[in-house]
This record gives C-alpha cells, structure tokens and sequence, in this order.
C-alpha cells in the first residue's frame, strides 16, 4: 500500500449501529508540534464527527481506531 494515497487519522468509536460506527477525531491545528503550543488552548482543536460503513460487529464502543481513506476522497469526505 502506498501510504502517500492514503489518509490516517485515529479515533474512538462513540456510537455503534447495524452496518456503521460512528468515529469521533480531535483534530489539532498544524501548530500542534510548537513548543509554544501551551498557550494556544483548545481554540486550535475541533471535533469531527464520521460514520463509517463496516461490519460493525467487530468493534466496541469506546474502541481506539484508526481511519484509513484514500487521499483523493478527503474533498468528498469534508462535503
């Protein structure tokens, strides 16, 4: 697989349903690696909420995941 068409992004199930789970994502601004990053506060995170068709069987609630999508879908994904 090449990782450079890929997308990554860990997560926790929050919600599970038939065929989906519902990810929740923090994520952090691109300043997240500053050394001054203390003083920014949470104004440089946001919430993303994602539904992931699966078999949802498989997960738990409450489960660290990690999110794979290909690169070329980030446009669509954020409609």
């Amino acid at each position: 697989m090449d990782k450079s068409k890929y997308i990554e992004h860990p997560g926790i199930i929050k919600e599970i349903s038939d065929n989906n789970v519902t990810v929740h994502f923090i994520s952090k601004s691109a300043c997240s690696k500053c050394h001054a990053k203390g003083f920014c506060g949470p104004m440089d995170e946001s919430e993303k909420i994602v539904e992931v068709a699966c078999d949802s069987s498989i997960y738990r609630q409450g489960e660290k995941v990690n999110v794979i999508m290909r690169a070329s879908l980030g446009v669509k994904a954020l409609l």
